[in-house]
């Protein structure tokens, strides 16, 4: 009776689950691998490692500068001119500087100030859990995508680094990879995403690791969206300096907060 009882016991013990502790997010730290389960199957497998190839360059590199030039074209937005510049490094610090707004990830602390909001910066500190930097970031500026180079450096995993266009291409959609040149006949590798309205294009140079262009078009918000950027990147031996300057702003914890307290300043009579 006693054996049986302590046979009962140990299969309670060994089929009863283990419940993992929390983890202090870091954005450098590199995210367990996940089981073949849980991975996108609509990834090839020369496709993921690609993406994972990108994750470490981008993660390796001691700072990375981009400067991005391009066009979207929306069917309600229509044309709209890109310029962009990066600064990102090793630390997990990144900066991203355009004619409308900057975003800024400085020491685990997400900024954002823009010239249509004079005297204000959006000032957040993100949870300590995986890719909420990301998830910050995207809220600081919702009316423009976050760019790919900053959700390679922050993404924990391939499928959340690229989760925007897994999303567009849908169930049935497909990721895959292909060698070929750029335009200036440089060997490249073309990571294709291909589903529904989606048809996009991430063309990698091989001799650097890092993004060359990205081209075609993406459903998102309810609209298809043809993309046509050119990328100047360059791995550098030194980090960036990211810096923000907050002084003479007043902070505000959120987007929409910015809105609120610029709204209470700035307001036409409705007669």
């Amino acid at each position: 009776m006693t054996a049986c009882i302590r046979r009962h016991v140990i299969v309670a013990l060994l089929s009863a689950p283990i419940l993992a502790g929390p983890s202090a997010f870091s954005t450098t730290a590199v995210a367990e691998p996940r089981s073949h389960a849980e991975e996108d199957a609509r990834i090839t497998a020369p496709a993921r490692q690609v993406m994972e190839e990108l994750r470490r360059t981008y993660r390796g590199s001691a700072g990375i500068s981009v400067i991005i030039s391009g066009e979207r074209t929306g069917e309600s937005t229509g044309y709209m001119p890109s310029r962009k510049r990066l600064l990102i490094s090793a630390t997990g610090d990144v900066k991203v500087l355009t004619p409308s707004y900057d975003l800024t990830m400085l020491k685990g602390v997400a900024y954002m100030n823009s010239p249509f909001f004079p005297g204000y910066i959006v000032k957040a500190r993100p949870p300590r859990v995986p890719d909420a930097a990301i998830e910050t970031l995207e809220g600081l500026w919702p009316m423009d995508p976050l760019t790919l180079e900053v959700r390679i450096r922050l993404g924990s995993t391939v499928e959340k680094t690229f989760e925007p266009w897994l999303a567009a291409i849908g169930e049935k959609g497909t990721v895959t990879s292909t060698v070929g040149v750029f335009s200036d006949s440089a060997p490249s590798t073309a990571l294709r995403f291909q589903g529904g309205d989606t048809d996009l294009v991430v063309w990698v140079d091989q001799a650097t690791g890092l993004v060359r262009g990205v081209r075609g078009r993406v459903a998102q918000g309810g609209q298809v969206v043809q993309i046509d950027e050119l990328r100047e990147s360059q791995a550098v031996d030194r980090r960036p300096q990211v810096v923000v300057a907050t002084t003479g702003r007043i902070p505000v914890d959120s987007f929409d907060a910015l809105r609120e307290a610029w709204g209470r300043v700035y307001t036409v009579p409705t007669n």
